[in-house]
């Protein structure tokens, strides 16, 4: 298609508003919210991407899903192929997998500025680690997004950088990856039968004013419910497993605990979140989405240095590693 990479940004960003409009139908909008909408929609797709990869990890261990290859790319495309593909009963036709190539946008963004921020600190990169590295992710992320749509997506390539070798493997990367991921939701997705486990979402007390509005924040908009209550229903799970949105001592994280059958969602992980998307937004008024590596770190730090997210450079924050 022939939009200008601009006007593809555009689309994306409104595509991202249109998903928190059309299902946040439940939304509390008796108050006013101390965030933007902008930050919230930011928060969203990075939340519902967070609680999705760790639910993939819960999966794969649960139900014994065979894996071949390293189990956070496996947990990563689960989330990916969800976003894009939907799941049973309910898979997106080509308008919704747009919306939520969209929000997979904010999802690769979030990791580029993980990645330039810990280029800023200069970290000491562990290539012993079993989680992709922060760039490779983002461009993961970008070459399913690219991958699931080539003519609408045409100059989205151009605007991520993605080298026009790495573009061509996209286009048949994502329908192998979604063959894989059809063959997990036929093989293991089924309605819960009477006595089965079941999966729940539980709000533990945000401790503090900034913990509790994060509490209410994602109450209210849903942000953790509607993923539960889509993806519950559809798989028969050997035990309980819950959904624990809690206080994680300082540390913005998100993890599966087999030991205490929980997904763990960190409060800070969400106020992490909140912090980059206003530095996102700092990020995209100063260079443009095909800026070169050192122009957006350099945007990054420039950005920093003006106060936005300054929270997340703080020293040993870097979820990264983790999730």
């Amino acid at each position: 298609m022939g939009c200008r990479p601009a006007h593809r940004r555009r689309l994306a960003f409104a595509a991202l508003s249109l998903v928190v409009i059309g299902r946040v139908v439940a939304a509390d909008t008796t108050d006013p919210q101390p965030w933007p909408e902008d930050d919230i929609t930011y928060l969203r797709a990075n939340l519902q991407f967070a609680l999705a990869h760790e639910l993939g990890h819960m999966f794969i261990e649960e139900l014994d899903i065979p894996v071949l290859g390293g189990t956070e790319d496996a947990a990563d495309q689960l989330a990916a192929m969800a976003f894009l593909e939907g799941l049973p009963g309910h898979r997106h036709d080509a308008a919704e997998r747009r919306l939520y190539g969209g929000m997979l946008g904010a999802v690769a963004a979030q990791w580029r500025i993980e990645w330039a921020l810990a280029r800023l600190r200069d970290e000491e990169i562990a290539y012993w680690d079993e989680h992709p590295l922060h760039i490779q992710r983002f461009y993961n992320i970008a070459c399913f997004i690219y991958g699931s749509d080539p003519d609408y997506y045409d100059r989205f390539v151009e605007s991520v950088g993605l080298p026009p070798e790495r573009a061509r493997a996209c286009e048949t990367r994502f329908p192998a990856a979604l063959r894989a991921s059809r063959w997990v939701a036929d093989t293991y997705g089924s309605a819960p039968p009477a006595g089965g486990g079941r999966l729940s979402l539980l709000y533990e007390p945000g401790r503090g004013d900034g913990r509790r509005a994060l509490e209410k924040l994602l109450r209210d908009t849903a942000i953790l419910s509607e993923v539960v209550d889509l993806v519950g229903p559809r798989f028969h799970l050997p035990r309980d497993i819950t959904v624990v949105a809690t206080n994680c001592l300082g540390r913005d994280d998100a993890l599966w605990r087999d030991d205490l059958a929980e997904v763990v969602i960190c409060y800070e992980l969400a106020q992490r979140f909140l912090d980059h998307a206003s530095l996102h937004r700092c990020v995209r008024g100063r260079v443009p989405d095909d800026a070169g590596e050192d122009d957006f770190i350099g945007a990054v730090a420039a950005c920093m240095a003006e106060g936005g997210g300054q929270r997340g450079v703080a020293a040993g924050s870097d979820p990264g590693d983790r999730r």
